[in-house]
């Protein structure tokens, strides 16, 4: 479904979120009646969300527009011989071209298809149910030479040298340096419908939050039915992107939700905290595989008991060191066990 969805988006190139919406339901066959079985809205939106961290696309959820990145060829971490994962847009055409390329030079070069899905829950039996989302292609190499010769046959863009991971880390804002960048637009909250994030339970929620300090609201405005997130502090107001603001409650009130197992080389996030899209492409690159689902299991932690949380794999310590610096987070190191991968 996820695979017919991105050559939907990579032929068009661009298309409104509403569009998307309609194109994801027609694809998965869902539509608001099934709503008492599962919310197909957290599907299509961490799906999305998803889609964009594994650099096939980005998303404006404020400006409400998707759009398809350029097909290329992106290096990951090396440990051994070169290896690559395939980003941006994609049509059958194209992957079948690869295909027969490795046929050709396959004493040199492999393509592994992996099958993805996102783990999600239904709400009658809470049994883990899977939707698909666009297959892993990596292409592995006996040495850089192997992969340069083929490249001229796709006609894509190709990063080889070096992984991108820690130059997307670099180029990065920091939640710190964001907070001093930032100019109070208002004193008073606009009279609009509003949620405000609970970083107790880590989710946007209708009602007031009783949390002292500093706050994050999110408003939709009611002529062009856009989002306009407001960080609080001390009664002025700043306009900040959703993402950074919820990121940077939690730095404020001290609240360190970053888990990463050592052992496993598993980083682990809750999955109602996307990170910031150059942050999450950097640990999505690390493996070049989208995050797979585990469950928190410790109580005395400022992760509620029994959150879902995205696990990002293969990532090295010095990145997950690296991505906690750039929210103001500790790390929380832990044996978190084997991901549920779905398949």
């Amino acid at each position: 479904m996820s695979e017919k969805l991105l050559q939907a988006l990579s032929s068009v190139g661009t298309m409104g979120i509403d569009t998307f919406n309609a194109s994801f339901s027609k694809l998965s066959q869902c539509s608001s009646t099934n709503n008492e079985e599962f919310d197909i809205k957290d599907i299509r939106y961490r799906t999305l969300r998803i889609m964009s961290a594994l650099g096939h696309c980005d998303a404006d959820f404020d400006r409400r527009f998707v759009s398809i990145c350029n097909p290329s060829i992106v290096a990951l971490p090396r440990s051994g011989h070169p290896k690559m994962v395939w980003c941006g847009a994609r049509t059958s055409s194209l992957v079948e071209k690869l295909l027969r390329i490795q046929k050709s030079n396959h004493e040199e070069i492999s393509v592994e298809i992996v099958n993805q899905k996102l783990n999600t829950n239904f709400s009658h039996d809470r049994l883990n149910s899977f939707f698909p989302l666009p297959d892993a292609i990596i292409i592995e190499s006996l040495s850089e030479e192997s992969i340069k010769k083929i490249i001229p046959e796709l006609k894509i863009e190709s990063f080889l040298l070096n992984s991108p991971v820690l130059q997307l880390i670099n180029f990065s804002a920091d939640v710190k340096e964001l907070k001093m960048s930032i100019s109070p637009i208002q004193t008073s909250e606009p009279n609009w419908v509003s949620r405000t994030f609970n970083n107790s339970q880590l989710k946007f929620e209708r009602r007031k939050t009783d949390d002292e300090g500093s706050k994050l609201s999110s408003y939709i405005s009611p002529i062009n039915q856009q989002r306009l997130h407001i960080f609080w502090d001390q009664g002025k107001g700043y306009e900040i992107d959703r993402d950074w603001g919820r990121w940077l409650v939690l730095s404020e009130h001290e609240k360190n939700v970053i888990c990463y197992d050592k052992r496993l080389q598993i980083l682990a996030v809750p999955a109602t905290l996307p990170l910031p899209i150059l942050l999450a492409r950097a640990v999505t690159f690390c493996s070049g595989r989208s995050p797979l689902t585990l469950t928190e299991r410790e109580n005395n932690s400022d992760i509620p008991f029994g959150h879902p949380l995205d696990a990002y794999l293969s990532v090295p310590f010095l990145v997950a060191e690296a991505i906690a610096k750039k929210l103001g987070q500790n790390l929380l190191f832990r044996r978190l066990g084997h991901p549920i991968s779905g398949e």
